[in-house]
């Protein structure tokens, strides 16, 4: 795909471990692959952490090069969206199981559609190598369980964290941090730059505001 030479995400689903667990906060997280928002919309990652605080991430990658292959740095990108996959769990806050069907069952669903791949489930049952029970038993010892499942994301739901990534060969630049801070003054925003084009690290990364770092 066109968008895979300017955001080589698949490259981070194998690194997603160097990656999103070097994010405080975040150092014990799973995490799955364009699992939609309760209102349909698809982050590029969903991260589920259950200690030491459950939250959950929900992540946007920007790439680095642009039409017809010419390198982009231009930030900050992905407010919108990041605002927007918000939105999408608005109405679903503290409802667990909602989250459970409409987020975490969705991620792993086979394609019933004729002639068109669902392209979201059957990565993420490939990575996990058997679906959402695989899944499962590595987020924590003690969910052991859809129930014990829905209980987190009630939890997790309630400590909703926009982390916005950069495929970058440098950090972002000051001003543009100032600009993101601006965008999300309401909200907990973790940014970062990801090494282009081999997504198995971080460059740099903070929250933008001390508030949201806990």
């Amino acid at each position: 795909m066109a968008k895979e030479k300017t955001e080589p995400n698949p490259k981070l689903y194998e690194n997603w471990k160097k990656v999103f667990r070097a994010i405080p906060g975040f150092e014990n997280c799973t995490c799955l692959r364009r699992a939609r928002t309760p209102k349909g919309r698809d982050p590029d990652f969903f991260l589920l952490s259950p200690e030491p605080e459950p939250r959950i991430g929900l992540v946007e990658c920007e790439g680095y090069k642009g039409k017809n292959g010419i390198d982009k740095r231009i930030a900050p990108i992905g407010v919108e969206q990041l605002l927007t996959y918000l939105d999408g769990y608005a109405a679903s806050i503290g409802d667990g199981k909602a989250i459970l069907e409409s987020v975490v069952k969705d991620a792993f669903l086979k394609d019933k559609r004729k002639g068109k791949r669902y392209q979201r489930g059957e990565v993420n049952r490939t990575h996990w190598k058997g679906g959402l029970e695989v899944w499962m038993r590595q987020i924590d010892p003690s969910i052991r369980s859809e129930d014990d499942l829905a209980e987190l994301l009630r939890r997790a739901s309630q400590n909703l964290v926009p982390i916005l990534l950069y495929y970058r060969l440098s950090k972002l630049e000051d001003a543009d941090e100032r600009v993101l801070s601006l965008a999300f003054r309401r909200h907990r925003l973790y940014v970062g730059a990801v090494k282009w084009p081999n997504a198995d690290g971080l460059i740099s990364g903070r929250y933008m505001s001390a508030e949201s770092s806990g």
